[in-house]
């Protein structure tokens, strides 16, 4: 008989132990419950909507071999928003290589405030686009996904110091575009 999420109370540790267990049916709701969050963050991070969608592959094509790393010291979505996110910077990185990374979509996720004019978010897309990625990646993280310090530091594998150094240089450089 199939699960019914929806009627029943939610249970992280028994959705883990169900993982760990390999059992499919545990995939499948975690695809459910955290798929959209997983694409998301790579999306914002990756920049485009094919890479998106294979990083979300890959995050739960390895889930059940990767959820054995899983601690338990924070939540399961968090985890899962970590190894979107490092599966998105690795495909930057192979990308990088080839071509710039194009960030459109993402910038238009990060420009729905309608308080700016169209021409306005178009400027902000464009300045955007003349970061350096780390400066994109540390700009996006705190900025659009709302990252700590700590955070980036941990996840990027940086000093805490290197994201806040990052972060105020993407300010800056963003600010003498927007007011050229």
């Amino acid at each position: 008989m199939a699960r019914d999420v929806s009627s029943q109370p939610f249970d992280e540790n028994s959705l883990v132990e169900r993982l760990r267990d390999r059992s499919l049916s545990a995939l499948a709701e975690a695809y459910v419950r955290y798929g959209p969050i997983v694409y998301q963050t790579a999306l914002r991070t990756a920049g485009c909507p094919a890479d998106a969608s294979d990083v979300l592959q890959d995050v739960f094509l390895r889930l059940p071999a990767s959820i054995q790393g899983f601690e338990g010291r924070g939540s399961l979505r968090g985890w899962l928003r970590k190894v979107a996110l490092r599966s998105a910077l690795i495909r930057c990185r192979a990308r990088r290589r080839r071509a710039e990374v194009s960030l459109n979509v993402a910038l238009s996720c990060a420009t729905r405030d309608k308080t700016l004019a169209p021409v306005d978010r178009v400027a902000l897309q464009r300045a955007v686009a003349t970061l350096s990625p780390c400066q994109r990646t540390v700009f996006f993280l705190s900025e659009i996904q709302g990252y700590s310090h700590q955070e980036i530091a941990d996840v990027l594998g940086i000093r805490r110091g290197t994201s806040e150094v990052r972060l105020f240089r993407a300010r800056q450089r963003l600010r003498r575009q927007l007011t050229a």
